[in-house]
């Protein structure tokens, strides 16, 4: 009896490559599901990244097939950890812009720390709008408490109403 055996296509090419390297020396080059993999993003956010300009515009294998270089991998972490320090995309442009420009972090990271700065100073006052918050919450909870326990032992009256310490319903 012979069996088929069914090759899944889709499966391969959705793997992730390992790295491949040309030679001893030469640097890993990553397809694009490895490198996703490497870095936790999803294939579509770095196809976006590279497009809005936040990752250099990569090589190309004889095949057409995107091949990222570990440089790709760490500035891919770089913007990951912008994104969760909260700088938004167009804070993101303008420093690799002032990098394309300069080709310096001497012009990149003083910028970077007026907008850390700025993202600090807004996360302070959200935190203090929080903790006003909290204390609103806690005061109200605490008087629909005391509410609660007022009409608890307040008496009923014939209609089924509650009323209050004066008698009102």
């Amino acid at each position: 009896m012979v069996t088929a055996v069914r090759h899944d296509h889709a499966a391969q090419r959705r793997a992730p490559a390992a790295p491949r390297t040309a030679g001893p020396d030469a640097a890993p080059a990553y397809r694009i599901g490895a490198l996703a993999a490497r870095v936790g993003m999803t294939e579509r956010t770095i196809r976006y990244y590279e497009e809005v300009g936040l990752l250099d515009t990569v090589r190309r294998s004889e095949g057409g097939t995107r091949v990222y270089s570990e440089e790709s991998a760490r500035r891919l972490r770089f913007v990951q950890r912008l994104k969760v320090l909260g700088l938004s995309l167009e804070e993101m442009l303008e420093l690799e812009r002032l990098w394309k420009r300069h080709g310096s972090n001497r012009s990149v990271l003083p910028r970077l720390i007026e907008l850390l700065d700025a993202h600090l100073a807004a996360t302070s006052e959200r935190l203090a709008a929080l903790a006003t918050l909290r204390d609103e919450i806690r005061a109200y909870r605490e008087h629909v408490a005391q509410r609660l326990l007022a009409e608890d032992t307040a008496p009923i009256t014939a209609e089924g109403m509650v009323a209050d310490a004066e008698g009102r319903q």
